[in-house]
Parts: C-alpha cells; sequence; structure tokens
C-alpha cells in the first residue's frame, strides 16, 4: 500500500449528508477479522508520514474540514453490538452468581 496525493473525484453525497468519498474492501486470509485490517492500514499511513489523515472508529466526523479514515460497516455493527450488550451481560452474570450464591447458602443450611 503507498499514500499518493492527486486530484479526486467530485465528493458523492452520503444519507445523512455529509460529504465522502467511499472506499470498499474486503478482508481475507489468515486474519479475517476487520480490527487486523484496520491497524494494518493505520501503521502503513503512519509508515509512509500519512499523519494528517485521522482515524475515527464509530460515530460521525467530528470535523469535515480534515481528512478522516472512518471505519465503518462490519467493524461498526459488531463494536455497537457489543458496547450495548455488554454492561447487560455483566449484570446478569452477576446476578446469576448471587442467585447461585444464595443458592447454596440456603442449601447448606438444610
Amino acid at each position: 500500500m503507498r499514500v499518493v496525493r492527486e486530484q479526486t473525484s467530485y465528493p458523492m453525497f452520503r444519507r445523512d449528508g455529509h460529504f465522502a468519498v467511499l472506499v470498499t474492501g474486503e478482508m481475507a486470509g489468515k486474519y479475517e477479522a476487520p480490527i487486523y485490517g484496520m491497524l494494518a492500514v493505520e501503521d502503513a499511513l503512519k509508515a509512509q508520514g500519512a499523519s494528517d489523515i485521522q482515524g475515527a472508529y464509530e460515530g460521525q466526523l467530528k470535523d469535515e474540514g480534515k481528512t478522516t479514515l472512518l471505519w465503518d460497516s462490519e467493524w461498526e455493527v459488531t463494536y455497537v453490538t457489543f458496547r450495548d450488550m455488554g454492561w447487560p451481560l455483566i449484570f446478569a452474570l452477576v446476578g446469576f452468581l448471587y442467585w447461585w450464591w444464595v443458592s447454596l447458602a440456603v442449601l447448606t443450611c438444610l
């Protein structure tokens, strides 16, 4: 991968009205999880001196005046799912362990 500055096409509008040039890719090989590709692309950009490109892992762009690499699609679905379901899972596990401990204490007393 190499970074080359050139004239870009006229930006497309995304459905939410933000300017964007969309680039797609697909992971294949030994590591197919999106995070490995994301980290590899960021490392390659840093190695080529493209420090003016900022990365965003979720949400919308905060500053459209800067070039931003917004990771979207499969990564965002995975991130949002674990973010939204992580705390309920922790509370469910704590509740289950509390129930198990109380049940064990009651059974021990019998």
